[in-house]
């Protein structure tokens, strides 16, 4: 069977972040390793220096420099930078003397690792840390709503353009109540943003496209722009906005969109995972599936990696309870294989996509809170409360050439029991001279609406 493989590369314990991309496509890089100073440094050799704070000398809009950091799983890194803006733009780096070189840009990325306060952490104590934090900002301090956003809100990643031709608006999912949820969970994510050359914009949190729309401008949807800026909105001439509270690393501004795979490449990584059919898909009281888990490397002290699903899912323990895996010096290399199962319940919610999460700890630095790539695995989920028919397509596509393959299947069955025959002719869109289907029908019945019956195409 067909597997897509993650590969998955060691992490260094002194966690700075960079990738191995090329750098030909870099506009602007503030890896933040200064440790000291007013001024952070641009490395694409563009000089697009920012500043910290709103003067060249030392203020209150200043961030900290934090040569290095103790997260959650008990593991340093660093070095960041730190901000406290959670309800007001209180400390940020300005990066206004560039924004023309920026906002010409028609296509491109944006990336960043990031970490936000959860409410014990945030300093001064705020009573939520909900609310509105931004990355990254391009905007006009002149005219309300028009800006270029990449925020934090509600425990999920947004991106928000407006005021152009080619406006966008994307979310990690829908916002989250509570405090300390989602990406609020006081560990360190990935940030990414890609618009192409035809105006495809991708969202993108921890290594996985969360979102996408057509339409978009880059940077140039906004080109009346006179503020550019990490950790605040400048979008209010009256005061700075939307400030960011935690810490922030190697952010990077490219000229072209980068691909899905050039995204995982700047994302530090631990171990492997391979999925089957290049996704995974589970049906409520039918197919369930499986992925094959493994290390890269040899640990000096057991791995565990823990895997975390959603509500709907069943890793064999129960409905959303997590499963460790428990990888030594002798087993690393041996594949460790997960079944997923869909949890039956009786409520009609047609085709959902929901998620397993990922996460490491060990006493060994290299492997502790590592990443895996992506940290999230998505899984669709096939409810079989309501009448339907479920296709799957061998390696997702189906596709013949006179020159060969000349022949390809999919598979189709029901996803809840009929009352009756139920007989499926699948309809041939194409000239019948060129192209065949077998068998020309299929039966499902009571007894057998689960079982997978292959459709041929020649």
């Amino acid at each position: 069977m067909d597997k897509k493989c993650l590969v998955i590369l060691a992490l260094i314990a002194a966690l700075t972040f960079a990738g191995s991309l090329q750098a030909a496509n870099v506009v602007g890089q503030w890896s933040m390793d200064e440790n000291s100073g007013q001024v952070v440094g641009d490395s694409s050799s563009n000089g697009f220096d920012g500043q910290l704070g709103t003067t060249s000398g030392i203020d209150v809009k200043d961030p900290v420099w934090v040569t290095s950091y103790t997260d959650g799983w008990d593991v340093t890194r660093g070095a960041a930078l730190e901000l406290s803006g959670t309800y007001a733009g209180r400390t940020y780096v300005t990066l206004d003397p560039h924004v023309s070189s920026f906002t010409a840009l028609t296509k491109g990325t944006i990336s960043c690792f990031f970490k936000q306060d959860t409410l014990a952490e945030s300093d001064p104590a705020p009573s939520s840390v909900t609310n509105r934090q931004t990355i990254f900002s391009v905007s006009d301090s002149t005219e309300g709503s028009v800006e270029y956003n990449l925020f934090c809100n509600f425990g999920v990643l947004k991106a928000i353009s407006r005021g152009g031709t080619g406006n966008v608006s994307l979310a990690s999912g829908p916002d989250m109540s509570g405090e300390d949820v989602g990406i609020t969970d006081g560990k360190w994510h990935h940030a990414a943003l890609t618009v192409d050359e035809t105006g495809q914009a991708i969202l993108y949190l921890d290594g996985v496209a969360v979102d996408s729309a057509t339409g978009a401008n880059f940077l140039n949807n906004v080109p009346t722009s006179n503020t550019m800026s990490l950790g605040v909105n400048k979008d209010n001439s009256s005061a700075d906005q939307w400030g960011f509270d935690g810490l922030l690393d190697e952010v990077r501004i490219y000229d072209d969109a980068l691909t899905a795979a050039e995204i995982k490449a700047l994302i530090p990584q631990v171990g492997e995972f391979t999925e089957t059919l290049d996704s995974t898909m589970v049906v409520e009281n039918g197919a369930t599936d499986t992925i094959d888990v493994v290390l890269n490397a040899a640990p000096l002290a057991n791995v565990i990696v823990t895997l975390d699903p959603n509500s709907q899912l069943d890793l064999g323990l129960g409905a959303g309870v997590a499963k460790d895996l428990t990888f030594t010096s002798s087993n690393w290399a041996t594949a460790q294989t997960v079944t997923i199962t869909a949890v039956d319940d009786s409520d009609p919610e047609g085709e959902e996509i929901v998620s397993i999460k990922f996460s490491t700890s060990s006493t060994d630095s290299a492997f502790d809170g590592g990443w895996m790539n992506p940290r999230i695995l998505m899984v669709t989920v096939v409810d079989n409360d309501g009448a339907g028919v479920l296709l799957i397509q061998s390696g997702n596509t189906t596709k013949v050439n006179e020159q060969g393959p000349t022949s390809d299947t999919y598979t189709m069955r029901l996803t809840t029991a009929p009352s009756s025959d139920v007989v499926i002719t699948p309809a041939n869109s194409v000239d019948p001279a060129q192209v065949s289907i077998s068998p020309a029908s299929v039966t499902f019945n009571s007894g057998n609406y689960n079982v997978a019956q292959t459709i041929t195409v020649t």
